[in-house]
């Protein structure tokens, strides 16, 4: 389902979105009876209209689904970073550990690489230094390089964001 949500975000159709949400919540509270797909999905609806704390807000502690679960970590950290949260160094050190220790064991090779190279450019972009020319430049072009990390477009606009010249 986060798929679906997912693009519809992406094309800018937020309305759409929460509608379909809110139409099928029913049916995968069903599925769900800890409602971790309709919340992370809600969170993944509030991410893209840019409302941060409300994603936060929405995100389950964990869930029996290995993606949601990822989803989850990911959207926490980008959002934590949007909103200068003191606790970021935390969350991302231990989303570390995750990856480095259990997620040989979980994932797949290809989704673990994904996650992977979403953690490494992640926390490329939350060490720049602001107005670092060279390095938001480098950042940029890693992004580029790595277009199957998990939220690359999240990824790529904070890049190029990263990368304009001061005025």
């Amino acid at each position: 389902m986060y798929s679906i949500t997912e693009q519809a975000i992406r094309l800018g159709e937020f309305n759409w979105a929460y509608t379909f949400l809110e139409k099928y919540k029913a049916e995968f509270a069903m599925e769900n009876e800890t409602q971790d797909i309709y919340n992370t999905n809600l969170a993944l609806y509030y991410f893209g209209i840019g409302q941060f704390q409300q994603c936060l807000d929405h995100i389950p502690p964990t869930s029996p689904i290995l993606d949601y679960m990822l989803l989850g970590r990911r959207l926490e950290l980008i959002c934590m970073l949007e909103l200068e949260s003191e606790l970021l160094s935390y969350k991302l050190d231990a989303f570390k550990m995750f990856l480095s220790r259990t997620s040989k064991k979980l994932l797949p090779v290809n989704r673990r690489q994904r996650n992977l190279d979403f953690l490494n450019i992640f926390t490329q972009i939350y060490n720049c230094p602001p107005g670092d020319q060279k390095r938001t430049e480098k950042i940029l072009n890693r992004v580029l390089e790595n277009k199957q990390a998990a939220q690359y477009p999240w990824l790529l606009s904070k890049a190029k964001k990263l990368a304009q010249k001061p005025d």
